[in-house]
């Protein structure tokens, strides 16, 4: 008679022996993963946030710039320069 039969196995192994040296590496290497993930991100909200402060520092010296060119243009006109 032919029977179908399924891969059942056990999560542990038999005689409760886990293999701890590998059980190690791979929780290191998920630290170490987290901690590159977690630098990536860092890098990513920095850089965020030097672009919105580019955008302010614009709208910031735009106005003292273009109020500085007025009155350069009256000191200069008033000097008879042009």
């Amino acid at each position: 008679m032919l029977r179908f039969m399924r891969n059942i196995t056990a999560k542990v192994p038999s005689h409760n022996t886990m293999p701890c040296r590998i059980i190690l590496l791979i929780e290191l290497l998920n630290v170490l993963l987290n901690v590159v993930l977690l630098h990536g991100l860092c890098g990513t909200i920095h850089c965020i946030l030097l672009h919105v402060l580019r955008h302010i520092s614009i709208l910031y010296y735009c106005l003292p710039v273009s109020h500085d060119g007025c009155e350069y243009e009256e000191r200069e006109k008033a000097k008879g320069i042009h």
